[in-house]
């Protein structure tokens, strides 16, 4: 795995094609903006986890009345064996599901799924119709090798595949408002 001191770069290649319809667009409705956010975790507890993670899916879900068609929340686990055991839970309460082929077992293991209208794993009680369609995408790194490496593997292996048209990363126990992302979005039009 390693060249000339530096990691092989991670192969998403038989990730589905942006185009397709895995990532549920909501091209009917006319949305057409994509994002993907980069959400970091080492060893927070799963509150942490799961108050960002809210957070985000309601900003996210207060955004999609405007050109949200899709977001993919990207959990980058740096270090499977250094993660609290309630985060273990909370993220098995999630039933992401594992994704076959994506070449990255000497990297991380990937596992997904799309978010339903009511998320009782997140205690969201029904989202907005208007709300985007959002994938939760957990990569687990086994040995943490920082979180630069994290990003680097969103940019590198995430970005190319689900091609956002906005980044955004944020931080495990970071908690942003209803409106975050809307604002934050106006200001890059």
């Amino acid at each position: 795995a390693q060249s000339h001191g530096r990691q092989k770069k991670p192969n998403f290649a038989a990730q589905p094609a942006p185009e397709t319809t895995e990532y549920g667009h909501r091209a009917e409705s006319g949305a057409t903006e994509r994002v993907a956010v980069c959400l970091t975790l080492f060893n927070e507890e799963s509150d942490l986890v799961r108050s960002t993670l809210q957070s985000l899916i309601m900003s996210l879900d207060a955004s999609g009345s405007g050109n949200i068609s899709s977001a993919i929340i990207c959990i980058i686990a740096d270090g499977s064996d250094s993660l609290k055991e309630s985060t273990r839970l909370f993220l098995q309460s999630m039933d992401l599901k594992t994704v076959d082929g994506s070449n990255l077992d000497e990297f991380a293991h990937i596992s997904e799924r799309t978010l339903e209208q009511d998320e009782s794993a997140l205690a969201l009680d029904g989202r907005p119709a208007s709300a985007p369609d959002i994938l939760v995408r957990l990569i687990s790194k086994p040995k943490n090798v920082g979180k630069l490496d994290s990003h680097r593997l969103f940019f590198d292996g995430v970005c190319p595949v689900f091609v956002p048209t906005y980044c955004i990363q944020i931080d495990t126990g970071t908690v942003v408002t209803q409106e975050t992302l809307l604002k934050l979005l106006r200001v890059f039009e």
